[in-house]
C-alpha cells in the first residue's frame, strides 16, 4: 500500500491492518454459518483480552473491531468505560476511534454519558481544532436531556470562535442539542441568532438548517422573526441552497400567519424565474405546503401545475418522484385545479405506467379528477393489464395491487354510479378483482377481507339499481357458488350472492339447478361465515317457493316427488350445520327446518288426498302462504337523495 493510500484510510495504516483481517476472515466463512460464528466468537474473546491492556494502541484497535462486530448483533456496552479511556486519549486517531464507539455504546447509557461529560468539556476547549471538532461530532450522536443541559452553554461560548469550521460544527451540535432540550434555545436565543449574521455562508446555511429543524416541531420562537427572514431574501439573491433553506421555513411559519400569503407570493414569483430546477420545486413547494394555495386560486394552481409538467417529464426518477407528489397535494387541495387542462390527465396517465412503483403508486391517488365514463374501461384496463405484464410485474408490489384495486372500487361509486356506462363491463371486472385478491391473500400480511367485502357490497347493489342487469348478475353468481376458490380465497362475497339469488328468485329459469349447485358440496358450506349462512337459509326457502310455484304452474305430473325430494335435500343440509355455534343462524336454523318438515307433510298429505282425475294442485301452505313470507313488497331502484326526503316526512 503506497504512502498516500495508507493516509487516506479512515483510521490510519496502524489500525487498518487489524480491521482488515477481521473483515477478510469474516468474509471468507460468509457461507458457511458454523464457521462465522466461530470466526466471531474467536474475535471477541481476542478483543476481550486486548481491551483491558495498558497499551493505548492495542485497546483503541480492539474497540474499533467491537464497532465493527456490533453490526453482526454483539452487544458492547460492557466495555463503555474502556470507550471512555480511548476517548480521552491525546492522539487523534485514537481519540477518533472512541468517539466512533461512544456513539454506539453510550447511547443506551446515562451513566456513563455522565461520566463522558468532563472528557467532552475537555475537548470542547482544546486548542486543537480536529479535536473539537469531533467532540462536537460526538455530541451530536450522543447528547440526552441532562448532557445538553450541562453542556449547552459551552457551546454557545463556541459559537463565537474565530475559526468557521469550529462555529459550523457548534451550529450544527446546538440543532441536536435544541431537540433533546428546548430550554437551551431560550436562555441563549440571542447567541444563537447572531449566527445568521455570520460572515462565513456555510455557518449561516447550518443555521437556517437548524431553525428549519426547530420550526417543524415547534415554530413559535421563531414567529416574530418573521420580517427579519423576509429581508434575508434580498440577501440570498444568488445563493440557491440558503435560498431553498429559507423557503422551507416560510413553508412552515406561514401555516401559522395566513397574512403572510400576500408578502410571500410576489417574491415567490420572482424565484419562479430562476434557472435552478431546485430552486424552482421549493417555490411551488412552499406555495402548496404553506397553504398559500387556497381552494378557488385557479391560476395559481395552473401556472404551478404547468411548470410541474416539465419536471415530471425529466429523465430524473427523484424529480419526477418529488413533482408527483406536489402534483398529489395540489388535487388534495381541489381536485378541479387537474381538470383545468387534457395535458393534466395525460400526464397523470404516463404517471401510471412510470417504471417507479412509488411515482404509479401516487398516481393512482390521482385518478379521481380525470376519470369519467368514457375512459374508465381503458384505465381500468391497462392497469389489470399491468398485473399481468411480464415487464411490469417485476416492479408490481401485492400493495400496490391492493391499493389498485381499493381505489378502482371507491372510483366506480362516485356520484352513485357516473363513471359507469357499461354495467356488464363493471360486473366482469368486479369478479376479476375477485381473482386478482385471491392471489394477494396468499400474502398474510395483506389485509383484503375489508376490500372482498367491498365487492360483494357493490355485486349487490347493481341488483338493486340496474334491474336489467340481475339476470346477468345471477349467472355471475352462480359461477362463484360453483367455484371451490370462492369458498377458499373470498367466501365473504357469499353472503351477498346468496341474499340476491334468494331475493331475486323470480329471476332464475332454473331454480332447482340453483338449489342443487348450492348444496353439491356440504364441506364447502361448513367453512363459510355465519353471516353467509344466516344469509343463505332462508335464500334457500326464497328458491324452493320459486322453484314450487314454476312447476305447478306448468302442471308436472311429478311434482310432488320433485318438491319432496328437494325438501329433503335442504334438510339434510339443515342437519349438517346444525352443531354450528352461532345464535343467529341457530335460530333460523330451527324456525325453516320445522317450516320445511310441515311443508313435506303438506306434500304427502297432498298426495295421499289427490284425485288422477284431476289436475296436480301444490298445498295452499306452498302456493299461497309461503310466497306471502316472501313477496309482500319487491325491491326497487331509488332515486338518489330519496330516501333523505321521505326521512323527513317520516316520524321515527
Amino acid at each position: 500500500m503506497s504512502n498516500s493510500t495508507s493516509r487516506s484510510t479512515p483510521f490510519g495504516n496502524l489500525f487498518q491492518k487489524s480491521l482488515h483481517d477481521l473483515i477478510v476472515s469474516i468474509r471468507a466463512c460468509q457461507r458457511d454459518p458454523v464457521a462465522l460464528n466461530e470466526t466471531l466468537s474467536s474475535v471477541l474473546r481476542e478483543c476481550k483480552e486486548e481491551v483491558v491492556s495498558n497499551n493505548m494502541h492495542k485497546k483503541s484497535t480492539a474497540i474499533l473491531k467491537l464497532t465493527y462486530l456490533e453490526m453482526y448483533g454483539y452487544d458492547m456496552s460492557w466495555c463503555s468505560f474502556h470507550v471512555l479511556e480511548v476517548m480521552s486519549s491525546g492522539n487523534f486517531q485514537e481519540k477518533r476511534i472512541g468517539y466512533l464507539a461512544a456513539q454506539q455504546a453510550f447511547r443506551n447509557d446515562p451513566e456513563m454519558l455522565t461520566l463522558a461529560t468532563n472528557c467532552l468539556k475537555k475537548d470542547l476547549t482544546s486548542h486543537k481544532k480536529l479535536d473539537i471538532g469531533i467532540a462536537m461530532s460526538g455530541v451530536s450522536s450522543i447528547v440526552t436531556t441532562n448532557l445538553a443541559r450541562d453542556i449547552s452553554e459551552d457551546l454557545f461560548k463556541m459559537t463565537r470562535h474565530g475559526d468557521p469550521y469550529i462555529r459550523k460544527k457548534t451550529t450544527a451540535a446546538l440543532g441536536k442539542l435544541f431537540l433533546q432540550y428546548p430550554e437551551a434555545l431560550r436562555d441563549g436565543f440571542d447567541d444563537f441568532f447572531q449566527l445568521l449574521q455570520d460572515p462565513n455562508d456555510s455557518v449561516v446555511l447550518v443555521a437556517l438548517g437548524v431553525i428549519y429543524e426547530v420550526c417543524r416541531i415547534n415554530p413559535a420562537p421563531f414567529m416574530k422573526y418573521m420580517p427579519f427572514f423576509y429581508d434575508m431574501f434580498a440577501d440570498f439573491e444568488n445563493k440557491v441552497w440558503m435560498t431553498i433553506t429559507l423557503l422551507k421555513i416560510f413553508a412552515i411559519l406561514a401555516r401559522h400567519e395566513p397574512k403572510l400569503k400576500q408578502k410571500l407570493l410576489p417574491v415567490i414569483s420572482s424565484l419562479m424565474d430562476h434557472s435552478a430546477d431546485s430552486l424552482k420545486y421549493e417555490c411551488y413547494n412552499c406555495i402548496v405546503n404553506g397553504n398559500l394555495l387556497y381552494k378557488d386560486d385557479y391560476e395559481l394552481a395552473n401556472d404551478i401545475l404547468t411548470e410541474l409538467r416539465i419536471f415530471c417529464i425529466s429523465q430524473d426518477p427523484n424529480l419526477r418522484y418529488v413533482s408527483c407528489l406536489l402534483f398529489h397535494k395540489i388535487a388534495c387541495i381541489n381536485k378541479e385545479f387537474i381538470t383545468i387542462s387534457n395535458n393534466f390527465e395525460t400526464l397523470i396517465l404516463n404517471f401510471l405506467g412510470d417504471p417507479d412503483i412509488i411515482i404509479r403508486g401516487k398516481a393512482i391517488d390521482l385518478l379521481e379528477p380525470i376519470v369519467n365514463s368514457s375512459n374508465i374501461e381503458s384505465i381500468v384496463g391497462d392497469l389489470l393489464k399491468s398485473f399481468r405484464d411480464d415487464q411490469v410485474s417485476k416492479v408490481t408490489t401485492p400493495e400496490y395491487k391492493l391499493k389498485v384495486v381499493n381505489t378502482v372500487l371507491r372510483l366506480f361509486v362516485v356520484n352513485d354510479y357516473e363513471n359507469i356506462d357499461n354495467f356488464t363491463w363493471y360486473l366482469d371486472t368486479l369478479v376479476e378483482f375477485l381473482d386478482e385478491l385471491a392471489v394477494l391473500k396468499k400474502n398474510q400480511k395483506l389485509i383484503t377481507e375489508d376490500t372482498i367485502e367491498e365487492i360483494g357490497n357493490q355485486l349487490n347493489n347493481v341488483c338493486l339499481k340496474v334491474p336489467d342487469l340481475i339476470s346477468y348478475a345471477l349467472f355471475k353468481f352462480l359461477e362463484l357458488i360453483v367455484q371451490e376458490k370462492t369458498y377458499l380465497s373470498y367466501n365473504q362475497v357469499l353472503k351477498n350472492a346468496y341474499w340476491c339469488i334468494g331475493e331475486f328468485s323470480d329471476e332464475i329459469s332454473d331454480c332447482y339447478t340453483m338449489i342443487t349447485a348450492i348444496l353439491s358440496n356440504h364441506n364447502w358450506l361448513k367453512t363459510l361465515s355465519y353471516d353467509s349462512l344466516e344469509t343463505l337459509i332462508p335464500s334457500l326457502f326464497k328458491l324452493f317457493k320459486t322453484y314450487a310455484l314454476e312447476i305447478d304452474e306448468i302442471q308436472d305430473p311429478n311434482l310432488f316427488d320433485k318438491l319432496e325430494t328437494l325438501g329433503e335435500e335442504i334438510l339434510k343440509f339443515f342437519e349438517a350445520i346444525s352443531d354450528c355455534k352461532n345464535i343467529e343462524v341457530q335460530e333460523r336454523l330451527n324456525e325453516f327446518t320445522e317450516l320445511m318438515k310441515v311443508i313435506l307433510e303438506s306434500i304427502d298429505y297432498a298426495r295421499e288426498n289427490h284425485d288422477e282425475n284431476q289436475d296436480t294442485q301444490l298445498p295452499e301452505l306452498i302456493s299461497s302462504i309461503l310466497p306471502n313470507f316472501f313477496d309482500s313488497w319487491s325491491i326497487k331502484p331509488v332515486h338518489k337523495g330519496q330516501q333523505a326526503k321521505l326521512q323527513n316526512k317520516i316520524d321515527l
